[in-house]
């Protein structure tokens, strides 16, 4: 039988989707970047990556740096400026492209490589499913369709917001699923701790290295990602006593329109909330590991961190968007990712529609009951919408 045109097409974007998701994401991406130009994030980076670098001294005094002192040396970056809140492995990945470019270019360059990270999660995701639950011929219309929504988000919120370390966070934990479900236990536990790493909400993402261990390795999975996760840290730690007190003391303000200020809590965020988020995420992705719903382990972890949250940056959202693929991924026989586009349009577009703060923050912090709702009530919505088949007159 012979294809319609737009049948011939879909099929064509269908079968190489990731390829299509790439040039769309990178051309959103630059160009997003371009439109923006540096911003107070970039700036803030290359601030960061010259301490890091032992060139304090170039560093203009501005509200974030008082200027070059005796002790600011590279150790000392993260005990002298602790509004610094990039993990050690993505400045020190970046630092030269920061550095040694151009500024307009640097900036591009991360966008694009930050655009990319978008397809490759995505096909991390997809190979972890078909490890995990079997091969679908659906799945790939399923991812596509994912995509083409995150495009709404990422590409745009990344060459917006120079934020590496969110999408390292995003590409180690998807990786660390991928390499879980093939049973390559050692480095799903170190790509863990490098997402762990990267944020420290991440910590909440440590229980995926129990996925499939036994024996020794409960202990030593979970012990080898945490000390992943530690490992760069630690020169700073010991090199620059005051470190983790400069770092835990530094707090941002809670914004009227973050789901925070529904609790009345108002100026300084608590020092409660990063331990609650990182709490309430590893038991829900502990929950996702043992219910066999580890794909959706990074969407939990994710939407906790959002809808229990002092601030409502895009590149959260961003990255929600495409953990929630995982989600959709989770759900056997899902064949169109609705919890993906559910939370995509609360945050695209409702979130500017509503009239008031208030109600802007309940749209955020809803964001969790979604992704959960989307995930274990989906077998169930699935069975009431598959016809039965017609089995035949019962027999006694």
């Amino acid at each position: 039988m012979r294809l319609s045109p737009g049948a011939g097409r879909a099929e064509f974007l269908i079968r190489h989707r990731f390829a299509v998701l790439t040039v769309a994401a990178v051309v959103i991406g630059v160009k997003t970047s371009v439109s923006f130009g540096a911003g107070s994030d970039f700036t803030f980076f290359r601030m960061a990556a010259l301490v890091f670098t032992g060139h304090s001294g170039d560093v203009a005094p501005n509200l974030f740096f008082a200027g070059p002192t005796l002790a600011t040396g590279p150790l000392d970056l993260y005990r002298d400026v602790p509004t610094v809140q990039i993990g050690p492995v993505p400045l020190a990945a970046l630092t030269p492209v920061v550095l040694w470019l151009p500024q307009h270019l640097a900036v591009t360059t991360i966008a694009a490589i930050s655009a990319l990270a978008l397809p490759l999660c995505l096909h991390l995701l997809e190979g972890a499913a078909d490890e995990h639950l079997g091969r679908d011929d659906s799945r790939p219309v399923l991812v596509f369709t994912a995509g083409a929504a995150c495009l709404l988000l990422w590409p745009s919120a990344f060459g917006r917001y120079v934020h590496p370390d969110d999408v390292l966070l995003l590409l180690a934990a998807c990786a660390a699923v991928r390499a879980g479900v093939a049973g390559r236990w050692v480095s799903s536990a170190v790509l863990l701790g490098i997402a762990a790493g990267a944020k420290p909400w991440g910590l909440a993402l440590l229980p995926v290295a129990l996925l499939g261990s036994r024996g020794r390795r409960l202990v030593l999975a979970p012990a080898i990602a945490a000390s992943t996760a530690a490992l760069p840290w630690l020169p700073f730690v010991l090199g620059a006593p005051g470190t983790v007190d400069a770092l835990s003391g530094f707090h941002i303000y809670v914004s009227s329109t973050a789901p925070l200020s529904l609790l009345d809590v108002g100026g300084q965020v608590p020092s409660w909330l990063r331990p609650l988020q990182i709490g309430v995420g590893a038991l829900l992705v502990l929950f996702a590991v043992q219910c066999r719903l580890v794909l959706a382990g990074i969407a939990f972890a994710v939407a906790v961190r959002v809808s229990l949250e002092a601030q409502n940056y895009d590149y959260y959202f961003a990255v929600l968007a495409v953990a929630t693929v995982g989600a959709d991924l989770a759900v056997r026989g899902r064949r169109m990712p609705w919890a993906t586009i559910t939370v995509v349009l609360l945050v695209y577009d409702a979130r500017w529609l509503v009239p008031n703060d208030w109600q802007v923050a309940v749209i955020q912090a809803s964001l969790l009951p979604v992704v959960l709702g989307a995930v274990l009530l989906g077998p169930a919505v699935s069975r009431l919408r598959t016809p039965r088949r017609n089995a035949g007159p019962r027999t006694a």
